[in-house]
């Protein structure tokens, strides 16, 4: 009796809310879930999830394409060389939005307006691709994420009408629809500018944008059912509203940086007062520089991820350097000098090819006064 009672609600609820025109009488209902981004550096750029509510069965699933496992043997390694697995969860909604209040994020729902048949097909490649033999894949940052698999499944099941860019997205390269998002983590940032490869590079469009969670979102927002009227998906709702804080952003690495020339130059003027030269600081300028361009040449050679390759900042950041820590005598002048002109090019060349940023500008001026010899 409870049941039928319960049922008997739930359908006047139904009615109400299709008069009111909020959402369908299916069974069966799907949304995209995007999470706003959280402080440590792999959620920075937020998050994708499909959320499955059935009616029927009495069931709420999110199904997440970005679990991983830190505890996978090898994980580093299999991260830095392209193939670490990520796999597809299916975990109770519930248990996912107290995990991301437990973080201080945002879930912000907007429901797929799809036929049952469709949704239907959608939840079932999702039980598919739940299965134990299908669950994991390989993780590419911008073709192969939590983002970029919703969009391809929903894509080949609902076939929405393409959208074309709006007013709001101005084409722009990888690189910069990154950036963004990496303000408060400044060395992380400049790591990543300097080790990202040409396919970073590359200019996008709204479609291939999707790799980022907001990206997603808003593009979905475009599209439109085969009728050409019908929106894929409805407006934002709140799932969760949590308050973040929000600090003042500035660029940690700019300002180090930026002391750290500022000393460079007192310590020129001093090293040309006193005729002679202060090694340790050499070492100091040069060891880190060194130590990360090896570092990267490694990752180079032993990564398969196309983010890394055809990087011309390795023109310049490499080993070479180490020349500048010999000992000064006179047949490696000369050397020096040669190495020095050729690395700088390269530099320059790199800033050419990329464009401006103030933090490596600042490590440029900070190995030139080096470079030069009292």
């Amino acid at each position: 009796m409870i049941k039928k009672s319960f049922w008997l609600a739930f359908l006047i609820l139904q009615t109400i809310a299709i008069k009111a025109g909020n959402f369908s009488v299916d069974p069966i209902r799907i949304s995209l879930l995007t999470y706003t981004p959280g402080t440590e550096l792999y959620s920075t750029f937020g998050h994708s999830a499909v959320r499955v509510v059935d009616y029927c069965n009495n069931t709420d699933y999110t199904y997440n394409y970005g679990t991983f496992d830190f505890d996978d043997e090898g994980f580093y390694f299999k991260f830095i060389k392209g193939n670490l697995k990520y796999k597809l969860s299916r975990i109770p909604t519930e248990y996912v939005i107290l995990y991301t209040q437990e973080e201080n994020r945002s879930i912000v729902e907007n429901e797929f307006f799809l036929p049952f048949g469709l949704k239907k097909e959608i939840q079932q490649a999702l039980e598919q691709n739940y299965l134990p033999g299908n669950r994991q894949y390989y993780y590419d940052f911008l073709y192969n994420n939590c983002s970029t698999r919703i969009f391809d499944l929903i894509d080949s099941i609902a076939h929405p009408a393409p959208a074309k860019p709006g007013k709001e997205f101005e084409s722009q390269t990888f690189l910069n629809l990154v950036d963004p998002y990496l303000s408060k983590h400044s060395w992380s940032k400049l790591a990543i500018n300097v080790s990202a490869g040409s396919e970073f590079y590359k200019q996008s469009d709204f479609k291939s944008s999707v790799f980022l969670p907001d990206s997603l979102q808003s593009y979905l927002k475009e599209l439109v059912l085969n009728d050409k009227q019908t929106p894929l998906v409805g407006p934002d709702t709140l799932l969760l509203k949590m308050e973040e804080t929000h600090t003042r952003e500035y660029s940690l690495a700019g300002i180090m940086l930026s002391v750290l020339f500022l000393i460079g130059l007192s310590i020129r003027y001093f090293e040309y007062r006193i005729e002679k030269r202060i090694i340790a600081f050499d070492y100091f300028v040069f060891v880190p520089v060194i130590l990360f361009s090896v570092v990267l040449w490694l990752v180079l050679l032993i990564s398969d991820h196309e983010i890394f390759r055809w990087n011309f900042h390795l023109l310049w950041l490499n080993p070479v350097w180490t020349v500048f820590l010999l000992p000064k005598v006179k047949p490696g002048k000369r050397i020096r000098i040669v190495l020095g002109a050729l690395l700088l090019t390269a530099y320059i060349l790199s800033l050419i090819l990329y464009g401006f940023y103030f933090p490596l500008v600042l490590l440029l001026l900070i190995l030139v006064t080096r470079i030069i010899k009292s």
